[in-house]
């Protein structure tokens, strides 16, 4: 009897040692305790960024927009302030997530609930739903690193090397409640979004440009050129899209994604006028007749009037009548 006592004694001994020396073990092993202060941390990237795109007086076109973001930890958040200051909608999403114990963050107008204890964080978004030339300056791929259309696609290697990125980690217990005592450690590393592509473009011209566009125009362009340097100030085409919903772009029956500035189309009648005065100033008469016959053949290419009309005996004087020209 006492010879089997002395073996379970010396079983539970032994049993004791062999966990010391795991625990021993653990604890001296750096990954270890890597590995379980990460399971401690909880990160929220809060935005994400990547160079500027800039008008001709360096005022952002794309980027270095404020964008205000508010960390609300569950259990510590004044929910009634909260619902004071969030919209209905908002707050009704909030109460659905504060139910999880993990630290969130939601989009905020400004920094005024830092007033009441809650961490509110200036960070940047690189759109907002409406933004001046959005078709020149292009848009981004659903994971907002690399560039579709635009400036944002032609200049992408450039943009990209302004990328970075801010982030906000609190130390969370197993439940995923922030632990007491613990603040917010924040690691911002979008220093280098300041730097980008500078374009021709006026911000002001731009926005007095496309205000007259939307009122007067359903599809279209304009295009605002400084003379004599050629630099573009503005490039303005109508239907207009938001970068935060393509889709609705997409299915817009009128091509909202297609930059009638730049785009290639058939220009219509207008370039008669172009047509009409370049004769005129290269010294044809007026008097001169030309006969159409539906269709002019240049090489192997065979070009026709519409409906493949013929037009008859035409006289420059009539023709430049006809569409407003004049001969100084």
């Amino acid at each position: 009897m006492y010879k089997n006592m002395a073996y379970f004694f010396a079983s539970i001994t032994l049993s004791i040692m062999l966990v010391l020396v795991k625990l021993f073990t653990i604890s001296a092993d750096g990954s270890y305790v890597e590995a379980v202060q990460s399971q401690s941390n909880y990160t929220l990237t809060l935005s994400r960024t990547r160079g500027t795109i800039y008008d001709c007086n360096m005022r952002p076109l794309a980027g270095g927009r404020a964008l205000y973001k508010a960390v609300v930890l569950s259990g510590e958040t004044p929910v009634a302030v909260l619902e004071e200051h969030l919209s209905a909608e908002q707050f009704e999403s909030v109460k659905q997530r504060l139910k999880n114990n993990y630290p969130f963050a939601i989009t905020v107008s400004d920094g005024t609930l830092s007033n009441y204890g809650i961490n509110v964080y200036k960070t940047s978004q690189r759109y907002t739903s409406y933004y001046p030339a959005v078709h020149t300056v292009g848009y981004l791929d659903y994971s907002g690193t690399q560039g579709i259309t635009g400036i944002e696609r032609a200049f992408d290697q450039w943009l990209s090397d302004g990328s970075g990125e801010y982030k906000v980690t609190c130390q969370v217990d197993g439940l995923g409640r922030v632990l007491e005592g613990t603040s917010p450690q924040i690691n911002d590393s979008t220093e280098n979004s300041a730097q980008g592509v500078v374009l021709t473009l006026d911000a002001d011209i731009l926005q007095i440009v496309e205000s007259a566009a939307q009122k007067h125009l359903k599809q279209g362009a304009i295009v605002v050129m400084e003379i004599p340097s050629g630099k573009l100030r503005a490039l303005v085409s109508v239907p207009t899209f938001s970068p935060l919903d393509i889709a609705s772009a997409i299915d817009n029956s009128n091509s909202a994604l297609v930059n009638r500035c730049l785009s290639q189309y058939d220009v219509g009648s207008v370039f008669k006028l172009v047509t009409a005065a370049s004769a005129l100033e290269s010294g044809i008469s007026p008097s001169r007749q030309y006969e159409c016959t539906g269709s002019l053949t240049i090489g192997n290419n065979t070009f026709t009037c519409s409906g493949n009309k013929a037009h008859g005996v035409l006289n420059m004087e009539a023709y430049s009548d006809a569409i407003g020209v004049t001969r100084a």
